[in-house]
């Protein structure tokens, strides 16, 4: 729109007018040369990742399950040792899930779902995209392609990855399964790491009379951890006199 205004004025316009291009959201898949370590992560290299986005709000996404249930199990057997992905369909995100580099990949079918993860977790930029991943979730597995168990996960002891698999049924279309896997992964890689993972909030406090704090709040999800630091910013004015959120949901220590 506004190259066309330029071409019909002569001149670029000073006032600019954000014009819709009907859709809620526009995105740019494009292929990614990253560091692969073979082997079974082969069949990964071919399928295109997301680059960048436009979100045109509000966008309302409507799953078809409102809960999650059951657990993420561990298993002793690389997931792609089983699965075969169809590059032509499948797409993936590069992520950056705390100081984590994750690939997600997944089928159509739950492509809302993946897309919701470029709100809560950082799009990684050109460089962290072609790092070797941390962690990797196939995200639509074929259930014939799964066995037992619909949502799994190993640790790749010899390319230090974590790697996670779920599979493609109407009873994971929900937003909490991409998000909780993708947590529960970080959570395991940062327990390699040395570091405790915490499902919490914590933030740095300066008060007007003393020296900085530091607080933790931990809690069961819905306690409202995240709304007793919004209380902390609102309610304790007289005490506090800067706040500075260090983690939210979930960090380590």
């Amino acid at each position: 729109y506004r190259h066309i205004e330029h071409n019909l004025r002569g001149q670029w316009p000073r006032v600019y007018r954000q014009t819709p291009g009907g859709a809620n959201m526009s995105l740019l898949i494009q292929q990614i040369t990253w560091q692969c370590p073979g082997g079974v992560y082969e069949q990964l290299r071919d399928i295109r990742m997301l680059r960048l986005a436009v979100l045109t709000p509000p966008v309302v996404l409507y799953p078809r399950m409102i809960r999650r249930s059951g657990q993420f199990v561990r298993v002793d057997r690389n997931p792609l040792d089983d699965i075969t992905l169809d590059p032509e369909r499948w797409m993936g995100i590069p992520l950056r899930v705390g100081e984590l580099c994750f690939h997600f990949y997944f089928h159509p079918d739950f492509r809302a779902q993946a897309f919701s993860l470029i709100n809560l977790f950082e799009l990684a930029d050109h460089d962290a995209a072609r790092e070797k991943p941390d962690i990797i979730l196939l995200f639509g597995v074929p259930e014939e392609q799964m066995g037992a168990e619909q949502t799994i996960f190993y640790v790749d002891e010899e390319h230090d990855i974590a790697v996670g698999a779920v599979v493609n049924s109407d009873e994971v279309d929900y937003f909490g399964y991409v998000k909780k896997m993708a947590l529960t992964l970080h959570n395991v890689m940062m327990m390699r790491r040395g570091r405790l993972p915490i499902h919490g909030a914590m933030a740095n406090l300066r008060l007007r009379e003393g020296p900085h704090k530091n607080i933790i709040i931990m809690g069961d999800t819905g306690v409202g951890k995240s709304e007793t630091l919004e209380a902390f910013r609102v309610l304790a004015e007289d005490w506090v006199s800067d706040m500075t959120v260090v983690f939210d949901d979930m960090g380590s220590l």
